[in-house]
């Protein structure tokens, strides 16, 4: 894998390789999260394993565009690395707040919509969550009903008193699924707080 990146390197398909020997520098190995050898970090994209020049390649186009967080995340959903996003999410949590903007976005994969359900009741309760109420506040006013539902779930798992005059307002909702989750969410926060 060396000498393929380094080829890239001197054929002017990256800009920039640097190498780490995480057996002489672990602290390096700890703030990149990288667990395993060899790691490939793109940006913000981590690749784990013997990884091809066509896979370097679409990566890099990824990383180019402005949406390579959504290739990023629905890629590794696709192959089943849903504890490796969460072990990402763990150490660079500002990424949660993507992962709301693809469980609105109804072209969003159904395996990535499920993945992301996963990762929000994984950080059910937390700050970070709890920091994404004005976001998911917003959707209430999503012109999908599946949307709302979405949103009316994951503000129930904030377990924040906050949340509570959203989901009132989706507990209003004309469609039943929407009422549902939403009183479903505000029983579960009630519960929470006493």
């Amino acid at each position: 894998m060396i000498r393929l990146l380094s080829d890239m390197l001197k054929n002017g398909k990256i800009s920039q390789l640097k190498m780490i020997n995480i057996g002489v520098d672990p602290v390096a190995a700890t703030k990149h999260n990288i667990r395993s050898v060899p790691t490939l970090l793109i940006g913000e994209h981590v690749l784990n394993g013997v990884v091809t020049e066509a896979e370097i390649s679409k990566w890099l186009t990824h990383e180019a565009d402005n949406d390579s967080l959504t290739h990023y995340f629905n890629e590794a959903f696709d192959q089943g690395q849903l504890e490796d996003v969460i072990n990402d999410l763990d150490v660079k949590i500002d990424k949660l707040s993507h992962l709301l903007v693809m469980l609105c976005d109804l072209e969003t994969p159904l395996t990535s919509r499920i993945a992301i359900s996963a990762i929000f009741e994984h950080f059910e309760n937390s700050p970070a969550l709890q920091s994404l109420i004005p976001a998911l506040c917003a959707q209430t006013e999503n012109d999908s009903e599946s949307v709302r539902t979405d949103v009316a779930h994951v503000l129930g798992l904030t377990g924040t008193e906050e949340a509570v005059p959203c989901l009132q307002k989706l507990a209003k909702d004309t469609f039943n699924d929407v009422r549902e989750t939403a009183m479903e969410a505000l029983e579960e926060i009630r519960q929470d707080l006493s």
